[in-house]
């Protein structure tokens, strides 16, 4: 992003975000059907925000197309985390300063999942902010929820339904986060191809790991 830019230019850049995470997920649903519905609803989410909606709109669009399980929430939105995590993606907070390299440098919220970018003759790894999306560069070796680097601490899982989603598990926290390859695939949009994932959840759930932070349905 150009920070000398005019306002209006900042805002519209972005806003852009939204729409091509609802995109995204559109098509992913057709792709890949067992998450076609939680698609579905991150895309009506999606555009939510770039409508720039308030909380009675919000609740409105869970009754109509939320699961189950967020209608009963959308009853008490004053008292629900996931609603106030969805209004602040639209204007996340700027100054919450951390020591950690495991937290955002920009608004200190914890890291929702990883993202390889090509870089150079290979790639580096990105830590996505679960709240404002800053990405950081991050250790490839050390465990993004405890920090341990260890050999053998960190496990690395694939399947040939997602060659471009890796699912790093630790051994030492028993924590996991998927890891978005964008140089095996150039049109991914990360918290987007993260949600299409979920059968890579179920296994790791499964296998007795928690998610570091869920994501927008979740998981």
């Amino acid at each position: 992003m150009d920070y000398g830019s005019p306002p209006s230019a900042i805002f519209r850049i972005d806003m852009q975000r939204f729409l091509e995470r609802a995109e995204r997920a559109a098509q992913l649903a057709n792709r890949y059907p067992a998450a076609r519905e939680p698609l579905k609803f991150f895309a009506g989410v999606s555009l939510f925000q770039d409508s720039r909606g308030d909380a009675d709109q919000l609740c409105a669009l869970i009754l109509r197309i939320g699961p189950p399980a967020m209608r009963d929430a959308a009853r008490h939105p004053e008292d629900n985390a996931w609603i106030q995590r969805v209004l602040g993606e639209m204007d996340p907070p700027q100054s919450a300063a951390t020591h950690s390299n495991r937290a955002c440098p920009k608004c200190g919220s914890p890291p929702q999942l990883g993202v390889l970018r090509p870089c150079g003759d290979g790639s580096a790894l990105y830590l996505a902010c679960s709240l404002c999306r800053h990405e950081w560069t991050y250790p490839r070796t050390e465990c993004p929820h405890c920090g341990r680097n260890e050999e053998d601490i960190l496990q690395f899982a694939q399947t040939e339904d997602y060659p471009h989603i890796q699912t790093l598990t630790c051994e030492e926290c028993q924590r996991y986060m998927h890891i978005i390859d964008l140089g095996k695939d150039s049109q991914a949009i990360p918290e987007a191809d993260e949600i299409s994932a979920q059968p890579l959840d179920i296994w790791a759930i499964e296998g007795g790991y928690i998610k570091i932070y869920p994501n927008l349905i979740g998981l």
